[in-house]
């Protein structure tokens, strides 16, 4: 790993962490809980994916997510997420 993807695996492992405490403390709602689970699942997906060497390689064609996205998102899974994503801002994350 360079230095931007141990940074990036750092702020992934420390969000990880940060949501484990938040699902598991007395001041979670039920109604967040779900949210948090998903996020929580992605966080840990991507962090598999940087072990094994698979982060930032889309699930479906296999093709490399722009290193601008994964740094945007780091749990994007597919070069089609980038569109659902783009569809909540004003500006393209990439061209």
């Amino acid at each position: 790993m360079d230095g931007l993807d141990q940074k990036l695996y750092s702020e992934l492992r420390n969000t990880s962490e940060e949501l484990k405490e938040k699902l598991f403390s007395d001041t979670c709602s039920e109604s967040i809980r779900t949210y948090l689970e998903a996020e929580l699942h992605d966080t840990e997906q991507a962090l598999k994916k940087m072990k094994n060497g698979t982060f930032g390689i889309c699930e479906i064609s296999g093709e490399l997510i722009p290193p601008d996205l994964l740094y945007s998102i780091p749990t994007i899974r597919t070069l089609s997420d980038s569109k659902q994503v783009s569809d909540f801002y004003i500006k393209p994350f990439f061209s």
